[in-house]
Formats: C-alpha cells, structure tokens, sequence
C-alpha cells in the first residue's frame, strides 16, 4: 500500500521514534513539530523532541522554543552516540521526534555518520521529507541521496504550492516507499494530512 499512515501512530500504548531526514528548507523541524502537537500533545501521550540539527544552531534553537510553546520536552544532541543515549532515556514516551540537518547535494559526507547509525536501528521510523514543488528529476535525485538513512516513508510539504502531482506516485512506485503525510501550510498543528488514497486521487 504506497499510501499508508503507520499504525502505531494511532494505537495507544505503542512506542514509535520518528525521524525526519531530508534536504536543506524541506520544511523538516516545522512538521516534526506539527506531528508532536498532533500525535503528542492533542491525544496527551507522552511526547519528547530530540534535534540532531546540530549542522545549523538556529534550527535547534527554533526547536527548542516551539516545544518550550507546546509543553512537550526536547533534548539538543551533537554525535550519533549522544543521540543513542537520549532515545535510551526516553523510553517512557510514546513518541520521540527526531529532526535532523538538512543535507545537500554537497554535505551527505558531513550527515554520513548520522545516516549510518539511523540505518542501523530498524525500530526507526525514518520520513524523508520533500517540497512537492521540485521537479520530478529533483525529486528523483532527492531520494537517492538519501538513500544511505534507509527512510521507511515519503512525506511532502508545500503541496499547497505545487502545480503537478503525479511525481509523488511516481516516486513512491518506484522505490516502494508509502507516502505518510501531506503538508500544506506553516499552521501548528494544522496543515498536515494523512496521505490516504482518497486525498492522492482527489490531486
């Protein structure tokens, strides 16, 4: 099924680790905020935030003052080995979001270390995340850049600023990836979506 939400995202009592991976202004830290408010705080399980997004301070910064506005803890790691212990202290939660540094054509190299310890880890539940708004080739290349964090799912921002979609199924054919979530906009908790088979038809 290419178009799926994990289940363990609706059922209590189940622990789930996602990670956000993905390019430079994907939109990555405002949607794992987005699913933390939703997921976390609106159905009040408990939710913690950790930033591996140590390759630009500002983004963890950003971080830490929108899950200081939520109520939900958030922990700032620089290694894969401090990242390994902060998921170990943060068993007791339901949910544990994790963003990541925004990688380019030129910086894999710099996230190599990160992406290896993701990969390895199979209770991750790694989203890559895209802007629907690059070109099919662009998108194509996007994915297999990041190839090296084995991402489970696809999810796509900016939908709302995209003129074409069939890329997205494409895409999501082709490397037999689900697509988890839509985003449309910047609002908390807003303008996310489950990219079921209804709302892919409708695009």
């Amino acid at each position: 099924d290419l178009f799926t939400v994990d289940a363990t995202l609706g059922r209590s009592g189940m622990r789930a680790v996602i990670v956000l991976v993905g390019p430079p202004v994907a939109g990555k830290t405002t949607r794992l905020v987005k699913l933390a408010a939703r997921y976390g705080l609106d159905s009040r399980r408990p939710a913690h935030i950790i930033s591996a997004h140590v390759l630009r301070i500002s983004a963890a910064d950003q971080l830490r003052t929108l899950a200081s506005i939520l109520g939900i803890g958030c922990t700032v790691v620089e290694t894969p080995t401090a990242l390994a212990q902060a998921l170990q202290e943060q068993q007791g939660k339901e949910f544990v979001f994790v963003d990541t540094p925004g990688l380019g054509p030129h910086d894999m190299e710099d996230g190599a270390e990160l992406a290896c310890f993701i990969a390895e880890h199979a209770e991750l539940d790694t989203h890559l995340v895209l802007p629907a708004t690059l070109r099919p080739a662009d998108i194509t290349a996007a994915v297999d850049r990041h190839q090296a964090f084995h991402p489970r799912k696809l999810l796509f921002t900016h939908v709302d600023e995209a003129a074409c979609f069939g890329a997205f199924v494409s895409e999501s054919a082709r490397r037999s990836l689900p697509i988890s979530f839509l985003t449309t906009g910047q609002q908390i908790p807003d303008d996310l979506e489950p990219a079921t088979k209804e709302k892919m038809t409708t695009l």
